[in-house]
This record gives structure tokens, C-alpha cells and sequence, in this order.
């Protein structure tokens, strides 16, 4: 296995990480002062990401498979490795995290489409709970 490849791989994977986590930030910041932001400008760039982040992923999967192949013991011997993977994995959550608060923001506002709205579903916390208490007579 080519460390130094993967290596390679995980820090463009987190130089583009940053950059969408930068994108996510700016469209929070606009959407928490009082103007709505532009979505156009967020969506552009995100669409303008998706292509490399693609391409990254192919790139991560490929290396992926090959590194867990390798015994734990020598994957123990290249500690950048395991902390690129954790740095991708962080900055992954908050991407997560603030994109999903950047959606709650929109739907408060009225800025989305009607096919973007969640489904009732998704809003019904006990659903389930509620289904099972229904059932359990019968």
C-alpha cells in the first residue's frame, strides 16, 4: 500500500472538506443577521464542490479498502494517517451539524421549495412509539 498516496488523498479530501465547512458557515451567518442571504451564491458553490468531493470519495474508498486490509499493528505505525481520518471524520460532523441547522433555519423562514419540505413523518417524533401502543391491543 502507498501511505504517501493516501496520505495525499486525505488532506485534499480535508482541504475540500474545509472549504464546503466554510461555504455552510457563510450561509449560517447569513441566515442568522437579518438578511436571508443569497441561496443562489450557496448553491452555485456547492454545486461547484460536488464534483471534487465525487472524485475525493472514489479516491477515499479505493484507499480505504487497502488500509483496513493491513494488520493493526502496522496501520499503528502511521499515526498522520489516523489523524487525517479523524480530522475527515470531525469535519464531516459539523458540515452535518450546521448544514442541518442551515435547513431548520430555512424551513422557519419559508425558503424552500414545497419538494424540499420534510415529510409529516420526519416531524413525528413518536410515531413508531405510537404505532406500537396502537398494535400491542390487537
Amino acid at each position: 500500500m502507498n501511505i504517501a498516496e493516501l496520505s495525499a488523498n486525505l488532506r485534499a479530501h480535508l482541504s475540500l472538506a474545509q472549504k464546503l465547512l466554510d461555504l455552510v458557515q457563510r450561509e449560517n451567518q447569513a441566515l442568522n443577521s437579518s438578511g436571508n442571504g443569497s441561496r443562489i451564491e450557496f448553491d452555485a458553490g456547492r454545486k461547484a464542490l460536488l464534483p471534487e468531493l465525487e472524485h475525493s470519495l472514489v479516491n477515499l474508498r479505493a484507499n480505504r479498502q487497502e488500509w483496513h486490509r493491513l494488520d493493526p499493528v502496522q496501520r499503528q505505525n502511521f499515526p498522520e494517517v489516523n489523524a487525517l481520518i479523524r480530522a475527515s471524520q470531525e469535519i464531516s460532523n459539523k458540515i452535518l451539524l450546521l448544514d442541518r441547522e442551515n435547513e431548520q433555519l430555512l424551513l422557519r423562514r419559508g425558503l424552500l421549495p414545497p419538494q424540499m419540505l420534510p415529510s409529516t413523518q420526519q416531524q413525528r417524533p413518536h410515531f413508531v412509539a405510537d404505532l406500537y401502543r396502537r398494535n400491542i391491543g390487537k
